[in-house]
């Protein structure tokens, strides 16, 4: 053993337990490790901050900024309804299905690039179902890596598989040659999360949240009934050519109808003055008996889904300030939901609380309103001098004029790459004509990169470099092969999955195939194993990276989800057992013989 490898493995076992320990932020704990690489002359000054420049980081830059622009426009926002209506409000299914759809699609993209694509869908089924994002994300992207698996052109390590065989003069694998293993794989651990998704996946506080939570505080301290059923309009319906004002629905029962829709669409928070026709369908908010007594009382049929979106609506506080115009005025007067499509649910005026309805009552400067309705026309609110808005309100318009440029710029990008250009640059590319196409300003592309996760990604490359350089992949391969020898497939193959792992997890995956190929060429001659399924093995085992946020797609996702090191050890780690279980079992019983 040199002083190489020594000072490598203590720079390599340094930077893991600053990563478990978290004892700094985890891009400073790989920024050190490059800082010891450096000064212990472990890595070429040249080499040293070359993770900058690397296609990888680059790749991830580009997929970020396109992520940007897909939820800017909205353009997987019809992706995201059309799975929430299948998977019927059970979280898991929704988990399932998403994990199996993004999966699938990686076996014929790049992983980051369907990761990054999902992304802003898995954001918005998160807000629309009040799930946590991190109970969304972090399987949806364990799978996407998986997903690379599942042909032989799904991932880089696969491809120089191929490439190292055929350079060595042995047939190279069919295209569908790894599905079996990939498909079992992606099966088993969207499964594993199907079942025990509640108890392996972590549970944080995301800014979402922390809005819901504030809306929570408004609806509990000024107990608001926020029960929402939707009904049709019966021919026989008492409530037929009367408006709104007339069905008296806020005296008598204390509700608020806060949409109705029709052949033309959805009215959401109509005007009092609408006229009420057979075949309407109306939204009814308040208390949920009064709901039903007024249905009855009303000839109503009752629907199955509400009109609106809880993603889209909610609650907001607002204050009149002296220099407002609806001090002196009544709410009637002002045309609140007619200007502002919003719905006045309660008034305080000089400290007394008032609910019903409110819209004949004269307001003074410092009452306070209480109003519901879409996020979009809350948002509206900030640029009026009428209103001071309490309410944290975190609301990103939409721009759908633009979502065939967004789709057009990613399906560009992976189009390019299918027909075998360079990675970062076909994502580059579809970057360039977000731009050009003014979907994207040049500012938001800064915007768009977490450069915390390119740091990290960056700053841990060299650590990967030392370990090839110095030779501390190769004593690390020899010594745990040395005893291979002798022992049955099974535990060669999990030896060869086990440290591909490893490798993986500190180094490019890429770079883990091609270190072990040597080692698995002398290991297969001396126990027999046939070569090809052994390179195969370690191909595929390089995607079992799961338990530090240092794959691509993990350090992308990082964010979003909210995580750390450990939520990465604890659901990773179990992860990456299921991986190992049942690569090594199907290479042991079906391709070994």
């Amino acid at each position: 053993m040199t002083n190489e490898i020594i000072l490598t493995l203590a720079v390599l076992i340094l930077t893991a337990i600053m990563f478990i320990t978290e004892i700094v932020r985890i891009d400073i704990a790989a920024m050190i490790s490059l800082l010891a690489l450096g000064w212990l002359k472990l890595v070429p000054i040249d080499q040293l901050f070359s993770g900058f420049s690397s296609n990888a980081v680059i790749s991830m830059m580009a997929v970020m900024i396109l992520g940007r622009g897909i939820s800017k426009t909205g353009a997987m926002d019809g992706f995201a309804k059309f799975i929430i209506a299948k998977a019927k409000s059970s979280k898991e299914r929704l988990v399932f299905m998403l994990s199996l759809t993004v999966g699938l699609m990686s076996g014929f993209i790049q992983n980051i690039g369907a990761a990054s694509l999902f992304l802003p869908s898995m954001i918005e089924i998160s807000r629309e179902q009040k799930i946590s994002p991190s109970k969304i994300i972090m399987p949806i992207g364990f799978c996407a890596i998986i997903g690379g698996t599942l042909t032989m052109i799904g991932s880089g390590p696969l491809l120089i598989t191929n490439d190292l065989l055929t350079r060595q003069g042995y047939e190279p694998f069919f295209i569908f040659a790894v599905t079996p293993i990939g498909l079992s794989v992606l099966l088993a651990v969207s499964t594993m999360f199907l079942i025990f998704g509640n108890k392996i996946l972590p549970d944080k506080t995301s800014g979402n949240e922390k809005e819901e939570d504030f809306q929570s505080t408004l609806i509990d301290y000024y107990k608001i009934d926020r029960d929402i059923k939707s009904f049709i309009v019966t021919e026989k319906s008492n409530l037929i050519g009367k408006s709104i004002e007339q069905a008296n629905i806020w005296n008598d029962k204390s509700l608020h109808v806060v949409a109705i829709s029709d052949d033309e669409g959805i009215n959401y928070v109509p005007w009092r003055e609408k006229i009420i026709k057979s075949g309407n369908i109306l939204s009814i908010m308040g208390e949920k008996t009064q709901i039903e007594s007024f249905a009855d009382q009303s000839n109503l049929d009752e629907m199955n889904e509400v009109q609106s979106s809880v993603s889209d609506v909610g609650f907001v506080e607002i204050i009149l300030p002296v220099r407002s115009s609806l001090v002196g005025k009544t709410i009637k007067d002002y045309n609140l939901r007619r200007n502002h499509q919003l719905e006045p649910i309660v008034l305080v005026s000089n400290n007394i609380v008032i609910k019903n309805d409110i819209s004949n009552l004269t307001l003074n400067q410092g009452d306070i309103l209480i109003l519901y309705g879409q996020l979009e026309q809350i948002n509206n609110l900030r640029t009026s001098k009428d209103f001071i808005i309490a309410t944290p309100i975190n609301y990103t318009p939409k721009d759908s004029k633009n979502t065939k440029k967004a789709a057009f710029s990613f399906l560009l990008a992976i189009t390019l790459i299918l027909f075998g250009f360079s990675v970062p640059l076909s994502f580059a590319t579809g970057v360039i004509f977000l731009v050009l196409s003014k979907t994207l300003h040049v500012s938001e592309i800064y915007d768009a990169i977490e450069w915390k996760v390119v740091f990290l990604v960056a700053t841990l490359m060299p650590l990967g470099i030392a370990m090839e350089n110095s030779g501390t992949a190769n004593f690390l391969a020899n010594t745990i092969f040395s005893y291979a020898a002798e022992l049955p497939n099974f535990f060669v193959f999990l030896m060869i999955a086990v440290l591909a792992a490893f490798f993986s997890l500190f180094m490019s995956n890429v770079g883990a195939v091609v270190v072990l190929a040597p080692m698995i060429s002398s290991i297969a001659s001396l126990s027999g194993i046939d070569y090809r399924l052994a390179l195969l093995l370690a191909g595929v085992s390089t995607a079992n990276s799961f338990m530090l946020p240092t794959h691509q797609v993990n350090a992308l996702l990082m964010g979003a989800g909210g995580y750390s090191t450990k939520d990465y050890l604890k659901s990773g780690g179990i992860t990456t057992l299921v991986f190992l279980i049942v690569t090594v079992l199907i290479f042991t019983i079906i391709f070994s013989n």
